[in-house]
């Protein structure tokens, strides 16, 4: 009844989940079988519960995105792009930004075109310029080494590698790229940037926006670049690059 596939809220929930479990069974296991038996019957209750109850709530949580999405587009594409492109980031973070490709394939569907696409690329190419502006912000050859390949797998439609190796660990670069994904997103939906068929959200889907709404979505493109290389290079200082890689002491 539901796919986990690229999933992460029901992942978060149930290990959440899980580690008040292992307290409670521990609690109650004598010291003699807890090696043994504590992580056994945790690992069972957690997988009962996150099969039966965690994992639908989360996908129902993507579910409730989705509509969300849909109703704002139904008040203004202008408010949805503002929308869209905020939480766009937020939600390939969590994994609930496949919730919203049902609703650009309905869209093909039933009006021969989508408006949501062009938002989830103004949302990849912002997290791009945010990673290239840490680029100038960290020293070691390894770290720089990390950013260039996740920026250009960003450029190539994968956002996943700049997101969780760059951009989880400088909040103010997740920020400016929150920030300019939405500014660029209200950008093209205020002129009405659409596509006509399906493309991954990439440097290689330019071509599929040939047409009147071409000058949109490229100046849309470079808005969100510029945009968040310019606020995370502004507001991102070498300190807070220092104090994000300093080692977490375990007390």
């Amino acid at each position: 009844m539901f796919n986990y596939t690229g999933t992460v809220i029901p992942i978060i929930f149930a290990v959440w989940a899980m580690s008040h479990i292992h307290k409670i069974v521990n609690r109650f296991i004598p010291e003699v079988l807890k090696t043994v038996v504590t992580p056994t019957l945790t690992l069972f209750i957690s997988g009962f519960l996150a099969l039966s109850v965690i994992g639908p709530i989360g996908i129902h949580l993507g579910n409730g995105l989705a509509w969300l999405v849909q109703g704002l587009f139904g008040i203004s594409p202008i408010l949805a792009g503002v929308v869209v492109g905020a939480i766009r980031p937020l939600a390939v973070f969590t994994g609930m930004h496949h919730a919203m490709t049902p609703i650009a394939l309905q869209n093909f569907a039933t009006q021969g075109y989508d408006m949501l696409m062009p938002m989830m690329c103004m949302a990849n190419f912002s997290i791009v310029g945010a990673t290239f502006a840490v680029y100038y912000k960290v020293n070691t050859p390894k770290e720089k080494s990390i950013i260039v390949s996740a920026a250009v797998s960003g450029l190539l439609g994968i956002t996943e590698p700049a997101l969780f190796g760059v951009l989880a660990k400088y909040k103010k670069a997740f920020l400016a790229a929150i920030i300019a994904s939405s500014v660029a997103s209200a950008f093209i939906s205020f002129f009405g940037v659409r596509l006509y068929g399906y493309v991954l959200s990439s440097i290689f889907s330019i071509p599929a926006y040939f047409g009147p709404y071409f000058i949109y979505a490229i100046s849309g493109m470079i808005i969100a670049v510029a945009l968040s290389f310019t606020i995370c290079y502004l507001f991102l200082s070498k300190v807070d690059v220092a104090r994000a890689n300093e080692p977490t002491q375990l007390k």
